[in-house]
C-alpha cells in the first residue's frame, strides 16, 4: 500500500473524535531515519504529517518555511521534537497530498542519509514547495514552458559532455539567478523562441548581460520547432533524471529545483507539445554584442527591460565544447 494512502486512512479514522483544539495523533510506516505520524489539528479538522529526524540537530523555528496552503512548526510530543507539516485551513487538499507524495519519495529515495543531512534536504524541499505555492499558478503557461524546455536542453548537453555536478549544481534560473547558470568563471544566459520568423530574446535587467560580476558570459539561443518527431517536456526532464539515476543526491536537487522553475510532475500531462531543436546560436557577449548594461548607459537610468533579435546578429560559430573550455570547465 501507498504510504500516502496509509495516511488518508489514519485521517479518516479521527473523523468521528471531535476535540476542540489540539492534536490527535496515529504512528505510521517510518522511513530508516525518519519517523512519522498522522495527525489531525484542532480546530479546523486540518490534516498534518509529523516527521522526526533521528539524530538530527533541528533549526531554529523562526527559520522553518511556511507557504500559501501549509504551515511547519516543531511540536513536543513522546519526549521527541517533531516536525509538523500542517495543511492550512484555505490550503487545497490535492496540492496537499501532492506535496506529501513528493517529499515521502523524496525520503525513501534518500534514505541511507544522515538525519542532519537529510532534514536540511527536506527543509530545502519544503521551501521549493512554498515558492511553488506562493506563485498562485496551477501549471506554466506556454512562455515558461518553452523557456524551461532550453534551459533544460543545454543543461543536458553539459551532462552529456561528462560534467554532471556543473550542469545540476550551476543551474540558476531556479533560484532567481541573474543568469541561468554561473559556471567556472562566466556564466551563461539562455533564451528559447518557437517562432520562425527571427529570434527575439527578452533581456530582462541592465544587468543580465552585464560581465561586472561574471566573465566572460555567453548567451546561447535556442531555436525551437513543435514537431511530431520532437519530444516533450516531461520526456526530456525523464531523461535527464535517468542519467542522474545513480546519484540521487544530485538528481534530488535536480527536482527541488525543477519545482522551483514552478514544473510539478502532477501536471506532466498537461505539457504534451512535442519541441524539436533546430539550431543553438552561441554568442560571447563582448564589447561588439548590442546590449544595454549599467556600463553603457547613463547612471541615471537606473532599470532596463529590452528585446535584441539575435538571429540579425554574426555568430562566431561557438560550440559547447569552447564555451565550457572558456568558463575554465574541463576534464
Amino acid at each position: 500500500m501507498r504510504l500516502i494512502e496509509e495516511f488518508k486512512r489514519a485521517w479518516t479514522t479521527f473523523g468521528g473524535v471531535k476535540r476542540e483544539i489540539g492534536w490527535q495523533v496515529i504512528p505510521v510506516t517510518s522511513f530508516k531515519n525518519v519517523g512519522l505520524m498522522a495527525g489531525l489539528a484542532a480546530p479546523g479538522s486540518r490534516e498534518a504529517v509529523f516527521f522526526n529526524f533521528s539524530d538530527a540537530i533541528l533549526p531554529r523555528p523562526e527559520l522553518l518555511p511556511s507557504g500559501k496552503g501549509f504551515s511547519l512548526e516543531y511540536v513536543e510530543m513522546e519526549g521527541r521534537y517533531w516536525i509538523v507539516l500542517t495543511r492550512s485551513q484555505e490550503g487545497i487538499t490535492d496540492l496537499y497530498i501532492s506535496m506529501l507524495e513528493n517529499l515521502f519519495k523524496l525520503l525513501d529515495e534518500l534514505h541511507d542519509n544522515s538525519g542532519n543531512s537529510l532534514i536540511q534536504i527536506f527543509l530545502d524541499r519544503v521551501s521549493a514547495w512554498q515558492d511553488f505555492m506562493s506563485a498562485g499558478q496551477k501549471h506554466l503557461g506556454i512562455e515558461s514552458q518553452t523557456g524551461l524546455y532550453g534551459e533544460l536542453l543545454f543543461l543536458k548537453a553539459i551532462i552529456d559532455f561528462g560534467f554532471k555536478d556543473e550542469a545540476v549544481k550551476n543551474w540558476d534560473g531556479p533560484l532567481r539567478g541573474l543568469q541561468d547558470f554561473h559556471i567556472g568563471f562566466g556564466a551563461v544566459e539562455v533564451k528559447s523562441t518557437v517562432s520562425q520568423d527571427g529570434f527575439i530574446a527578452k533581456i530582462n535587467s541592465l544587468e543580465q548581460l552585464s560581465d561586472s560580476t561574471f566573465s566572460p558570459i555567453f548567451l546561447v539561443g535556442q531555436k525551437l520547432s513543435t514537431s511530431a518527431g520532437g519530444i516533450s517536456l516531461p520526456t526530456l526532464i525523464e531523461s535527464i533524471r535517468d542519467g542522474l539515476r545513480d546519484e540521487p543526491a544530485l538528481k534530488n536537487n535536480f527536482d527541488t529545483r525543477l519545482m522551483r522553475s514552478g514544473y510539478l510532475d502532477a501536471h506532466s500531462s498537461i505539457y504534451d507539445r512535442p519541441l524539436h531543436l533546430i539550431e543553438s546560436l552561441m554568442f560571447e557577449i563582448d564589447s561588439q554584442f548590442p546590449k544595454l548594461t549599467p556600463e553603457c548607459v547613463s547612471p541615471h537610468i537606473r532599470s532596463a527591460r529590452y528585446e535584441v533579435d539575435i538571429s540579425a546578429i554574426a555568430s562566431k560559430k561557438l560550440d559547447m565544447n569552447e564555451i565550457l573550455n572558456r568558463l575554465g570547465v574541463n576534464k
